[in-house]
């Protein structure tokens, strides 16, 4: 994976992760007592960051990365 594809799909977890916040931020827009909007609008905010939680694995597994490895690495450095 070249730095650019990699800023690329970074970008796109971003974009994905202020959706998943507009969506959230918009639950206070919804009237209380739309129960229905208001799930599916909690089920869309869900389903995004099940997406970004998949996409973070796969750009680990892409580029290696691991915060495990990252977080003792840190530790070893300190």
């Amino acid at each position: 994976m070249t730095e650019q594809e990699a800023n690329e799909r970074f970008d796109a977890m971003k974009a994905k992760l202020k959706s998943v916040q507009d969506i959230l931020d918009g639950l206070c827009q919804i009237d209380k007592s739309d129960l229905k909007a208001r799930a599916e609008a909690m089920k869309k905010a869900v389903r995004l960051q099940q997406e970004v939680a998949e996409d973070i694995d796969e750009f680990d597994r892409l580029t290696g990365f691991s915060a495990e490895k990252a977080s003792a690495e840190s530790a070893e450095s300190a």
